[in-house]
């Protein structure tokens, strides 16, 4: 009995030995698997990071190529966009000389010399500059309304060679003028304006650039990318008009500036027609009829649709935040413009006592200046710094503030060339405005509400124009740089509502990825397609700046988008 008890604890022992083993077996495989799936996480995570950095390296390497594109292009298309404009300053210095020799009735000699400082040729000026600007700014009211939501469904590519052909027929009528010398300062005024605001002018170029860039950036590069673009803007206009006043003092006729103005806005139109690339909706039937196409511009419904996406609830305080930064950009438009239209009758005045040669220097070093602002309030403000969008706009007022009081206080030349550097911020108010637009409205319904905010930014003008005139008019003999004042006046509230949106921030709109023209589907990972566009870019050397922006802009969101969608 022992005998058998004995051989039955051995058993059990060896039993209870044995499931030891098998229970650090599965110990050990469980402590195996659980090291195993530790070191795949952790082999996972580094893989993550170094692919984190690789693609941060991606793509600082093509905002870098992007920005090296960017400079061949500007160096090669300045020659081109600097007399791409050269009709302000003319075109005043002409409707000066008019009003002088056949609405005053003085002699062509006195005029050319010292005519453009007689108050009564400069009380004619200030009064055509008044309706004028009513005309600038009335259609295009009407018209950005319905190409606003036409352009979120065909692109933005038609309204921007709409803008262009005016322009065009605007050198024609302008050279019209100067064959017939019996036309009168009005009909310069009716004759150059009414082409442009037909087409749209400068409200639907910005409805359809800005709407534009939404459809091809990332909220993250928006703030930068619009302000390239105002900062281009800003240059080619205010280069085209010094140059054009530079050439006239040179002794070069209207005929030769309005000429060579009149062929690189043809080569423009020509470019972007060919080369620049759209951008539609992916859903739209592409072989609908062009009466189609036409009877969708003229639909009211575009209208109705404009108002419903400004003026519909938005995430958080959206609407009322569209609401304020609409008021931002008409405190920010009523300056721009009204001092636009006065202050070249203000530096020509006995109060300055510069000739239309003076001016034009003045505009040169204001273009440099404003350019030069442009690049410090985004190279070092926005990419360097990060400043916030309200941050910027805070900056811009009060550098807006100041310079417009030493422009009201200016004496003499001094104080004239003082007045920009003071100002540099200034053009930084529409770029931060217009970002943060951007950022609230979701893409495919950016060129609805640009076209509602255009509505504004064209009404602006007609009311604020005509009270700037009548005050330079009023005070002309007293003090003429009083109209400066209601600039600082204007600049308070957009002072007031960045700071306010300091406490309150935007809550970005869902969006997806960049829109991508039809065209890219093939070219989008082909870096030869890449080449050739710049091979293009290259070529297309002195078309509007902004216009060749957009095609070295487009090549370089794609790739990125390729690198980082």
């Amino acid at each position: 009995m022992s005998f058998f008890r004995t051989i039955q604890v051995i058993r059990i022992k060896n039993l209870e030995r044995a499931r030891g083993h098998v229970s650090t077996a599965q110990d050990l495989l469980m402590l195996f698997i659980h090291q195993a799936a530790h070191r795949r996480d952790q082999i996972a995570g580094e893989q993550a990071r170094f692919e984190e950095v690789t693609e941060s390296s991606r793509d600082s390497r093509i905002r870098s190529t992007h920005g090296y594109r960017q400079s061949i292009t500007s160096s090669t298309s300045l020659p081109g966009e600097s007399v791409g404009a050269p009709d302000n300053i003319c075109r005043e210095d002409m409707m000066q000389f008019r009003a002088c020799t056949l609405q005053v009735g003085l002699n062509a000699t006195y005029c050319e010399t010292s005519g453009r400082r007689n108050p009564d040729v400069q009380e004619i000026v200030a009064d055509i500059n008044v309706w004028r600007q009513v005309v600038d700014n009335l259609f295009p009211i009407i018209y950005v309304l319905f190409l606003g939501a036409w352009s979120d469904v065909y692109g933005r590519k038609i309204p921007i060679l709409l803008t262009m052909f005016g322009y065009i027929v605007r050198y024609i009528g302008l050279l019209l003028c100067v064959y017939y010398p019996n036309t009168q300062a009005t009909g310069i005024a009716l004759i150059s304006s009414l082409p442009v605001s037909l087409t749209g002018g400068r409200t639907a170029i910005s409805m359809a650039l800005y709407a534009y860039i939404a459809d091809t950036t990332s909220i993250r590069d928006r703030t930068f990318r619009m302000g390239v673009i105002t900062a281009i803007r800003t240059f080619g206009k205010s280069a085209g008009s010094a140059l054009g006043g530079v050439l006239k003092g040179q002794g070069y006729g209207y005929t030769f500036i309005f000429s060579v103005g009149a062929g690189l806005d043809l080569f423009a139109f020509g470019y972007t027609l060919f080369f620049v690339r759209n951008t539609r909706k992916e859903n739209v039937d592409r072989s609908r009829k062009l009466s189609v196409i036409v009877r969708d511009v003229c639909n009211f419904r575009n209208i109705i649709d404009s108002a419903k996406a400004f003026l519909k609830k938005r995430e958080g305080k959206g609407r009322a935040q569209l609401i304020l930064l609409v008021i931002i950009l008409i405190c920010t438009m009523a300056p721009m413009q009204g001092e636009e239209g006065s202050l070249q009758l203000f530096a020509t005045s006995d109060q300055i006592g510069w000739n239309t040669k003076d001016y034009a220097y003045y505009g040169t070093y204001r273009m440099l200046i404003a350019f030069f602002g442009g690049l410090v309030s985004l190279g070092l403000l926005v990419e360097t710094l990060k400043l916030s969008d309200p941050m910027l706009g805070i900056l811009s007022c009060i550098s807006q503030i100041g310079g417009s009081l030493v422009y009201a206080f200016a004496n003499g030349t001094l104080l004239m060339y003082i007045a920009p550097a003071v100002d540099i911020l200034n053009g930084s108010m529409i770029i931060a405005s217009r970002s943060m637009i951007s950022k609230i409205v979701p893409r495919h319904e950016m060129g609805k509400v640009n076209s509602f905010v255009g509505t504004f930014d064209s009404s602006t003008p007609l009311a604020g124009n005509p009270i700037y005139a009548a005050i330079y008019r009023a005070t002309l003999d007293t003090f003429p740089g009083a109209f400066f004042f209601l600039s600082v006046g204007l600049t308070f509230p957009p002072l007031f509502i960045f700071s306010w949106f300091r406490c309150n921030e935007i809550i970005p709109a869902p969006d997806g990825p960049p829109v991508k023209s039809p065209q890219d589907t093939d070219s989008e990972n082909n870096s030869v397609g890449n080449l050739r566009e710049l091979g293009l870019l290259l070529k297309g050397s002195s078309v509007r700046f902004e216009l060749l922006f957009w095609n070295v802009h487009e090549t370089s969101v794609y790739e990125e988008s390729y690198w980082t969608e």
